[in-house]
């Protein structure tokens, strides 16, 4: 309805409310814009609590249909020693360096890494309001 005349706003070829169509394509660019922000960039060093050298590389942050933010990418032991059950922290934020929205923990796929080796991880993050513009993740466990 146009408003206060009580007539129908303008319509598109297939019956939508120009207000519908562009709520389509500003949804189409926010998403764009967030996958944009997550993407790539987002890489971070990874240091344990006693743990000296690893690193997060090929970082990827991607939403799923049902509420979560995805972080996916590798885990490399640059240390001298091999460790065991490596556990990542996924955060995501609204903000770069900001406080986090909401974070999970997962365990590197490989169970042991050798100096030099890598494994990579999955770490699934609530996030039903779709907050995360930005993502990290950081080693938090793990068995020598």
């Amino acid at each position: 309805m146009r408003h206060g005349t009580g007539q129908p706003g303008p319509r598109d070829n297939n019956g939508r409310g120009t207000n519908t169509k562009r709520a389509i394509v500003l949804a189409l660019v926010a998403l764009v814009l967030a996958s944009l922000a997550c993407g790539g960039g987002s890489s971070t060093t990874a240091v344990g609590p006693t743990f000296g050298s690893s690193s997060i590389s090929d970082l990827e942050c991607t939403h799923d249909s049902i509420g979560n933010a995805i972080l996916t990418g590798s885990f490399t032991n640059t240390s001298q020693t091999t460790v065991s059950f490596v556990q990542a922290e996924g955060r995501i934020t609204e903000t770069q360096g900001g406080p986090a929205v909401s974070s999970h923990t997962t365990y590197v796929d490989a169970e042991t890494v050798r100096p030099g080796d890598s494994g990579r991880f999955t770490v699934y993050v609530d996030d039903p309001h779709a907050q995360m513009r930005f993502c990290n993740v950081r080693v938090v466990d793990f068995h020598d």
